[in-house]
C-alpha cells in the first residue's frame, strides 16, 4: 500500500491505522460573492478581505451555510408576493 491508501496516526503509546476509503473532513471556508464569481481565494481578513479592498467592492464574508441561509431568505422574499396573489 502506498501512503495515500494507508494513513498511520500515532497518539502517545497507541497507534491507529485508517484506510484511505473515506475522505477527511474539510474546513468550511468563507464565501465572498466577488471572489467566488471570479474564482479567486478569499484571504479571510476581516472586516474586509484584501481582494475586496483592492477592487473597491463591499466585502460580504460569510460561511457556506450562511450563504445558503441568505439565498433561502431571498427566495422567500421573491416568492411571497406570488403566494399572496
Amino acid at each position: 500500500m502506498d501512503q495515500r491508501e494507508k494513513i498511520k496516526l500515532t497518539s502517545g503509546s497507541s497507534s491507529v491505522t485508517h484506510s484511505g476509503s473515506r475522505k477527511p473532513h474539510r474546513k468550511v471556508r468563507p464565501v465572498v460573492a466577488f471572489a467566488k464569481g471570479r474564482k479567486i481565494k478569499c484571504d479571510e481578513n476581516k472586516p474586509s478581505c484584501n481582494n475586496c479592498i483592492r477592487h473597491s467592492v463591499q466585502c460580504d464574508i460569510m460561511t457556506t451555510s450562511g450563504a445558503i441561509t441568505l439565498l433561502l431568505q431571498l427566495l422567500r422574499l421573491l416568492l411571497a408576493p406570488i403566494v399572496l396573489q
